[in-house]
């Protein structure tokens, strides 16, 4: 969810309220007004209120499909506590393994013939905790659906945590910094062997208490190496719109690191500002990742102009001008910013916070 006026995030409640608009409407991330508008307050707020009837309405609609074609799927040996995600090519349900009455994360497709899944097993096999879960088992349910045990994680997502900033949602630049460093590495060790995540997002980016980062779902990725059946048809556009790559909006088939890189960059941008780049339905967002230039993040929040030459580079619509790897930058935010944090031990700010 997010604010129709100033596109920060907000809590995935009814009720949630923008600090800087309380009256405001939570809108649908998807469906979020763009900030190039200028209608009267008014206008917005009864337009974010048609918008949150119609996506309401809608994901009522899917529920009750999901609900009626998707029975509560049988694991033998666990059993299953909640629905705690859900995608488009899957489920996720939170689960207890019998024997030892081990927390776990279940991840059901939503179809019997769902071939990612054998993807994201090879994807995971090459890397191991704590930068991705691990992987506990896996198999089909009744229905013939494939599905993956995984640990359950301690900690919170970043879309979670950074919902919960005050204010404008910027986070601080002490935070941004350990965040996107830890982000970096942990997407280049995935770079490293092959592995191309393809959905990198906060939804997708689980904050540890240790203060690293757990890379999350890997229903899309790709890879420069074999990762099993190619399943993404020429054209195709996958992913979420917010934090697409150029390319991946137009849907080539050379969809490579640099699209990770790129999605670095959308999630730098979002900490530092409290707004992603583009907003709006996603058709308008894809058209202005391929077509439009983004805003100086110095001239959306009080930071240092020479952070918008690190994080517009990022977001280079050539993948080739990006940085080669994501790790470089961590260490170019750190030059850009220096002066401006006030935490310099080296340890994760939200680690210190016991969030």
């Amino acid at each position: 969810m997010r604010c129709p006026h100033c596109a920060r995030r907000l809590p995935a409640r009814s009720e949630a309220a923008c600090p800087v608009h309380p009256d405001a409407v939570a809108a649908h991330a998807a469906q979020t007004v763009r900030l190039t508008d200028t209608p009267s307050t008014a206008k917005v707020s009864r337009a974010a209120a048609a918008i949150q009837a119609v996506m309401a309405a809608a994901a009522q609609e899917e529920d009750d499909t999901a609900t009626a074609s998707e029975p509560e799927p049988t694991i033998p040996g666990f059993q299953l506590e909640a629905l705690i995600g859900e995608g488009g090519f899957a489920r996720v349900h939170a689960a207890r393994r019998m024997h030892d009455g081990r927390a776990v994360a279940i991840k059901v497709a939503r179809r019997p013939g769902e071939v990612r899944m054998q993807r994201e097993i090879v994807a995971l096999s090459r890397l191991a905790p704590p930068l991705v879960p691990e992987l506990l088992g896996s198999g089909r349910t009744a229905g013939g659906r494939p599905y993956l045990v995984l640990e359950r994680l301690a900690g919170r997502s970043l879309a979670d945590w950074m919902a919960s900033l005050p204010g404008t949602g910027s986070a601080a630049p002490s935070d941004a910094l350990a965040i996107v460093t830890a982000l970096g590495e942990a997407l280049d060790a995935a770079h490293d062997v092959g592995v191309v995540h393809r959905d990198v997002k906060p939804e997708n980016t689980w904050m540890r208490e240790d203060g690293g980062v757990t890379l999350l779902d890997f229903g899309l990725v790709t890879g420069t190496a074999a990762l099993g059946p190619k399943v993404t048809r020429p054209g195709e556009v996958l992913g979420t719109s917010i934090y697409m790559a150029p390319e991946q909006c137009l849907g080539l088939d050379t969809t490579g690191p640099s699209a990770d890189v790129y999605a670095l960059g959308v999630v730098t941008f979002e900490l530092l500002t409290g707004r992603p780049p583009f907003v709006g339905a996603p058709p308008i967002v894809r058209r202005a990742h391929v077509l439009q230039s983004p805003q100086a993040p110095s001239s959306l929040a009080p930071l240092p102009s020479a952070i918008d030459g690190v994080v517009l580079q990022c977001l280079a619509k050539d993948p080739l001008e990006r940085p080669r790897r994501a790790s470089e930058l961590g260490p170019q935010l750190r030059t850009a910013l220096h002066g401006w944090f006030e935490n310099q031990s080296g340890r994760r700010a939200w680690a210190q916070a016991g969030t």
